[in-house]
């Protein structure tokens, strides 16, 4: 459209400067060529510059539409923030984390208590190293050590070391201490959402809840005056909608069975998916003669154990586990092994249907085995007693 403007336009100077001399037709002609130039030359530049706005406009329709779309997803997850998302159960998919709980008791009388609850768990393999520090003694200093690696633990006490083996749908001890699963989507739902933010590196929804949100803090009783709290919950891609942080702080009413004033609950999870490794210190399996990954039969130090035993604890020089067999199969078995490993039979205490005692000895050191037999379960249980050479 607009070449054929500048033909005409160009046919309209010709016949404008044939009308003159031919002087003035020749001149009219270089007039006419000029100004043609002149306009092309100002078609380019408005063309040019109709092109650098169309390319804005462009630009801008994009980043509209992006902002749009970003708004849109903004608003969704307000939205689904606003729903109360949340799995209590949404901690089982991590590959990794680290989880602290910090406890404080601030009393009337202006004395103060601490707990802090400190927790690294790996999911393949399953292990989790647990350390629980103060109110356990007069010394806040005071630990217990935890280390489950698959089916085994070892817990710490002071200095000594006690190994157990967990048995498939135990309870467990992290979830059922933290309350994790007290908090239901019911109970978000009746939260205060507070937006978006960003805790322990993690994008979160953020709530606020009172003492009408009793439920998650537990069971709100008549002593409590005031409760109040804020929970954070995980609403980053790649994530499940886990439980990041949370705070609650609960004022009490004094009462002489009840001293404590107010109560902090502070939870945190950091090192989410993060490369970790948990085993059991070396002095653990020194101490009670076991290591991660053994069998469960065999022997601990020099004491017969027999195969598929289950349920055993080893408490510094005592061993306990249970095993389903004949009672008079292990009575046998104890009667061959103890002589193979060393060991000399000093006499019986008690020989009955379905109970054994008998002491042992070897080197200075003396041992009681206990052999009872449960009729109901099926089970026996073995106790073996030692008492070292001085």
């Amino acid at each position: 459209m607009k070449q054929k403007w500048i033909f005409g336009l160009i046919v309209v100077l010709l016949v404008f400067s044939l009308a003159c001399s031919l002087t003035n037709i020749i001149k009219g002609v270089e007039e006419a060529s000029q100004q043609v130039q002149e306009v092309l030359e100002d078609d380019g530049e408005d063309a040019g510059g109709a092109a650098v706005e169309d390319a804005a406009v462009e630009d801008a329709a994009v980043e509209d539409a992006a902002a749009e779309d970003a708004a849109a997803e903004d608003a969704a997850a307000e939205d689904a923030g606003e729903s109360g998302e949340y799995d209590p159960l949404a901690m089982e998919e991590l590959d990794s984390y680290r989880l602290t709980v910090e406890f404080r008791f601030e009393n009337a009388d202006g004395t103060v208590e601490e707990q802090i609850i400190e927790v690294a768990h790996t999911r393949e393999p399953a292990a989790e190293h647990t350390i629980m520090t103060g109110g356990m003694g007069e010394d806040p200093s005071e630990s217990i050590e935890i280390i489950q690696v698959e089916n085994q633990q070892w817990m710490r006490f002071g200095e000594e070391w006690i190994y157990s083996e967990v048995q498939e749908g135990e309870d467990d001890f992290l979830g059922d201490s933290m309350g994790f699963e007290e908090l239901s989507e019911e109970d978000l739902a009746g939260a205060k959402y507070l937006g978006k933010d960003t805790v322990n590196g993690i994008r979160c929804r953020r709530y606020e809840f009172d003492e009408t949100m009793a439920g998650f803090a537990g069971e709100i009783d008549e002593e409590v005056e005031e409760a109040h709290g804020e929970i954070w919950i995980a609403a980053e891609s790649g994530l499940p909608a886990f439980m990041v942080r949370y705070e609650i702080e609960i004022t009490n009413k004094v009462t002489d069975e009840n001293p404590v004033e107010k109560f902090f609950v502070t939870m945190n999870v950091t090192d989410v998916n993060t490369d970790m490794v948990i085993e059991p210190p070396a002095e653990a399996e020194a101490e009670t003669g076991t290591e991660a990954g053994a069998e469960t039969s065999g022997a601990v130090g020099d004491v017969p154990i027999m195969a598929n035993a289950q349920n055993k604890t080893v408490m510094g020089d005592i061993i306990v586990y249970e095993i389903e067999s004949d009672f008079q199969a292990v009575v046998d078995f104890y009667a061959a092994e103890m002589v193979s490993m060393g060991w000399a039979k000093a006499g019986t205490v008690i020989s009955m249907e379905n109970m054994l005692m008998e002491t042992w000895t070897k080197d200075g050191s003396s041992l009681q085995l206990n052999i009872i037999a449960d009729e109901d379960s099926g089970m026996i249980t073995v106790t073996i007693m030692i008492e070292p050479s001085e």
